[in-house]
């Protein structure tokens, strides 16, 4: 694998053992440093900070993965976890040493910054006005030996358990209660595109939408999850087709035959998939659609549906693989698999999965040991290189789709010189990054941006 890009984010709000306390729990962040910066003192020491006297700050250094959290998410903890409208004041720690700021590294970091206190400020987090500072880092000073892991080393000290110890839980009570299956279907849904067939069959058919603005427009097609089963339909896909209508895209939502439901199982779900696919090209008779800018989106078991999709074009052209990989298998420009199933039998082996020990031969029709052929044709994980630019967004508190799970694929994916890029949302569960309204769907919606201008341009 390449060396893993890290970034560098310098906070300060109040004394620096909280946020360190905070961000050691954090999913994607390597390291924390405390220290000073802020102020004019060269070489500042804690005797000399604590005075208030040099214009220091107690601050933390974070040493994150781009890929596992963004910048925007570790903003918004900080914002969670201290008190942003009190000036050079935290509870009983008062001075400018205690004041809250936020040293930027570049003018992206400070554009972000911006943009999440307006976006706290809209969501009336706060009722007083926030007082945050944002100025450039000039220099960081680490702290004394003593002043590192300190809240893990004095637990038992009143200053942890009394200040401390309560910010840990707001954290933890703010990002780490990822929604349930039942609380995400309740959300109310965007209302759907126009119902229009692929085929014939109760479950052949999809959803369509078309955005304003100048045509031929780019589309994204979207695949459902649910295990391959009728525990799901592409109704909750409606949270990702109305941002990508924003977006200035048109979206295909694909429905087919399930597992357990006529035609569906092994191969009648693969196929329906691909029907479904290439009856763009039908849409595209009488739409305003750019076949040329397809990009495909599945969430869980429907991401293991996109990246098959994508990898169909390689499936053998006679037999089994034929009939999987049809006459002209549309082509697509990039990938994006939400939670993704990526990797058939690495899933069917893992104990620790959300979907029934059964899903994956209920798919194959059968114990994937005793049918090899229908497991290469299937699994992304055997067809790399898929031959086109990834996405993948995980949550880094699901617990239906497991991170050694992605982890193994991407090793894979990269080796044999696929372009994959893998962010984790830190807090996050299996839905919410499908819902672009929630902090961490907003999170997750900034990565498809980024990845949608890439490889297709955007708008």
């Amino acid at each position: 694998m390449p060396d893993r890009r890290v970034e560098r984010a310098t906070l300060g709000g109040g004394c620096f053992w909280c946020l360190e306390a905070v961000y050691q729990e954090v999913e994607g962040v390597l390291g924390v440093q405390n220290g000073y910066a802020g102020g004019d003192l060269p070489d500042p020491t804690y005797r000399a900070v604590v005075t208030g006297r040099t214009g220091h700050a107690e601050v933390v250094q974070l040493v994150f993965d781009p890929e596992m959290i963004g910048y925007a998410e570790l903003l918004r903890i900080f914002f969670t976890i201290h008190d942003p409208t009190t000036r050079d004041r935290q509870g009983a720690d008062r001075g400018p040493q205690y004041r809250s700021i936020i040293l930027t590294h570049d003018g992206d970091q400070a554009a972000t910054a911006a943009e999440v206190i307006r976006e706290v400020e809209g969501a009336g987090v706060w009722s007083d006005p926030i007082v945050t500072e944002v100025e450039p880092l000039e220099r960081f000073f680490p702290a004394e030996a003593e002043h590192e892991e300190y809240y893990r080393r004095n637990r038992e000290q009143p200053y942890c358990r009394i200040v401390i110890e309560p910010k840990v839980l707001a954290y933890r009570r703010a990002f780490a209660s990822p929604l349930t299956w039942d609380e995400f279907r309740r959300r109310p849904t965007p209302e759907g595109g126009e119902r229009v067939a692929w085929g014939s069959g109760p479950r052949a058919f999809g959803e369509l939408r078309l955005p304003e603005g100048s045509a031929p427009h780019p589309v994204a097609v979207l695949v459902h999850g649910g295990c391959w089963s009728t525990t799901a339909d592409l109704g909750y896909m409606r949270h990702l087709a109305a941002a990508f209508v924003d977006e200035g895209w048109a979206t295909w939502s694909l429905a087919f035959p399930r597992v357990g439901e006529p035609g569906g199982g092994w191969p009648g779900t693969p196929v329906a998939a691909g029907r479904a696919l290439d009856h763009l090209r039908h849409l595209s008779d009488r739409l305003p659609l750019d076949l040329d800018r397809v990009v495909i989106a599945g969430h869980s078991s429907g991401g293991h549906l996109a990246l098959w999709l994508a990898a169909r074009p390689g499936l053998p052209r006679s037999g089994e693989g034929g009939r999987l990989r049809g006459e002209a298998p549309l082509g697509v420009r990039g990938v994006i698999g939400f939670a993704p199933i990526v990797g058939l039998a690495d899933f069917h082996t893992r104990v620790e999965r959300g979907c029934p020990r059964s899903a994956v031969a209920d798919l194959l029709g059968g114990d994937p040991a005793d049918h090899p052929g229908r497991l290469s044709l299937a699994d992304p994980g055997a067809r790399l290189p898929l031959g086109v630019p990834h996405l993948l967004v995980s949550g880094g508190r699901d617990a239906i789709i497991p991170r050694a799970h992605l982890e193994r694929y991407v090793e894979q994916a990269r080796a044999a010189d696929d372009l994959v890029h893998w962010r984790v949302i830190s807090g996050a569960g299996h839905f919410e990054i499908v819902e672009p309204r929630t902090p961490a769907g907003s999170e997750a919606w900034g990565s498809v941006r980024d990845f949608l201008a890439e490889v297709a341009g955007g708008r």
